[in-house]
């Protein structure tokens, strides 16, 4: 599925999801911060998509994640804003915000420098499904190109992954890369 999924584009990809969501009546948040709103843009872009995309917080900065999700700033410290621990700590503090019954977030490094001692391309991609039980999904992937290049590919391997998990809904963590 994911070969179909990589030859369109991102408006495409993005209707694919919220019909989707749409068909299942899920709902959708995200808490972006690699992609400063790109998901969310993307999402926006879709006629009706408001039906199924209730919003996100773009949490770019290390004192947002701390304020606007309640990241703790030792976790940060610790692990680095761009990590597992932070991406699963920003799924935590969306579900807190925002009553989804899919959350998404993202932590990465989409510039051409390294960060925190991390090279530009590491990217976390996090799902949390709240509906019909519940699953927890962190994903570590790297990317390469300049910022921009970054950013769509971390959102269509987000995409493509929300897809995959709504459509396996039996055993969402089987087989997703």
């Amino acid at each position: 599925m994911e070969e179909n999924l990589a030859n369109l584009n991102i408006k495409e990809i993005a209707k694919l999801l919220l019909d989707l969501l749409k068909s299942k009546n899920l709902t959708l948040a995200v808490a972006e911060s690699a992609t400063g709103g790109y998901i969310s843009n993307s999402l926006t872009n879709i006629e009706n998509s408001s039906q199924s995309f209730l919003g996100g917080i773009i949490c770019y900065s290390q004192k947002i994640k701390s304020q606007m999700l309640n990241v703790n700033e030792l976790l940060m410290e610790k692990h680095g804003t761009v990590s597992y621990e932070v991406t699963e700590a920003l799924l935590d503090g969306l579900h807190d915000k925002i009553n989804a019954d899919i959350n998404l977030s993202i932590t990465g490094i989409a510039g051409k420098n390294q960060f925190e001692g991390k090279k530009s391309g590491l990217v976390f991609i996090g799902i949390e499904m709240i509906y019909e039980g519940y699953t927890k999904i962190i994903k570590e992937f790297h990317f390469s190109g300049n910022r921009e290049e970054i950013k769509l590919a971390t959102t269509k391997k987000a995409f493509t992954l929300l897809i995959k998990v709504l459509k396996n809904q039996n055993n969402p963590k089987e087989d997703i890369v």
